[in-house]
């Protein structure tokens, strides 16, 4: 079986790349998203990585009761790679989340996955889990502790700026698509730059290809019809902007801010950080 240890993940203009850098004695990583943020490349960036490197992988992703997912990691336990997608199911159930967590980690050598039940045909109530393991969601469940998991795997947490997202998105629009050119996935993403900032809402990458199949539709009414998608704003972060834009200093912004919102001092600096890039050119 190949090795593959992912512990390094690197975003640049060209591409969004994950490493198979060797790490001795873990076999999982786990990516979870900011919950402000949905769909950040967790699993774009996976599937890429995973094609890229050449590994045998399953994917995964959708309801699965836990005998099912018993019978699915036992069919895939040799595979280099298992990917296991948002499968928020697993985290509400017990004995799935038992099975999951005897096939991320095992106290001995060897990480046994086994099922007590007399309703097993064809198949053995046990097995050793020797695929790494790749799991994504978007928030863990209250039920399940952070360091639950986080023991058992290398964990990544994606928490991405709208403008890490737009890099995202021009490297993906440098990938061929079926019925757009370069050139046209580009003025997509070239659009939604124009469109966008830091106090847009409910922008992550899913954006680019509703985009992208307005344009498809009608080449002549594509950004009329894709403007409602980005113009849900923060109006916080719309009003910090302003300040921003007409103080001399942060430290102004900041107390015009607070004035005028009622939020406490720690609350504005939340607000800050989140358009960094801007607070950055009054320093």
């Amino acid at each position: 079986m190949q090795e593959i240890k992912i512990n390094r993940i690197e975003f640049t203009e060209e591409k969004v790349e994950m490493f198979d850098l060797s790490v001795e004695d873990n076999h999982n990583f786990f990516l979870e998203n900011n919950i402000l943020t949905h769909n950040c490349s967790k699993s774009y960036s996976s599937l890429q990585s995973a094609n890229e490197i050449g590994c045998n992988y399953a994917y995964f992703s959708g309801f699965t009761t836990p005998l099912s997912l018993f019978k699915y990691l036992q069919d895939h336990k040799d595979d280099d790679l298992i990917i296991i997608d948002d499968t928020i199911s697993i985290f509400k159930n017990f004995q799935a989340t038992t099975l999951l967590l005897n096939a991320l980690h095992s106290n001995t050598d060897k990480r046994k996955v086994t099922w007590s039940s007399t309703k097993l045909k064809d198949i053995s109530n046990e097995f050793i889990m020797e695929a790494n393991l790749v799991l994504i969601i978007n928030e863990i469940p209250k039920n399940i502790g952070k360091d639950l998991l986080n023991s058992r795997c290398l964990s990544y947490e994606f928490n991405f700026t709208n403008f890490e997202l737009l890099t995202i998105m021009k490297a993906i629009a440098d990938i061929p698509h079926k019925k757009l050119t370069k050139e046209q996935r580009h003025a997509v993403v070239t659009y939604i730059s124009d469109n966008i900032d830091e106090s847009s809402q409910g922008f992550d990458l899913r954006v680019q290809n509703k985009v992208e199949n307005l344009y498809l539709y009608s080449e002549s009414k594509w950004k009329e019809l894709s403007a409602p998608l980005l113009s849900c704003k923060d109006t916080k972060l719309s009003l910090l902007k302003e300040f921003i834009r007409s103080s001399t200093t942060l430290k102004e912004a900041q107390n015009k801010f607070i004035d005028s919102t009622g939020i406490s001092q720690r609350q504005s600096y939340r607000y800050i950080s989140k358009l960094k890039g801007e607070a950055n050119v009054l320093h």
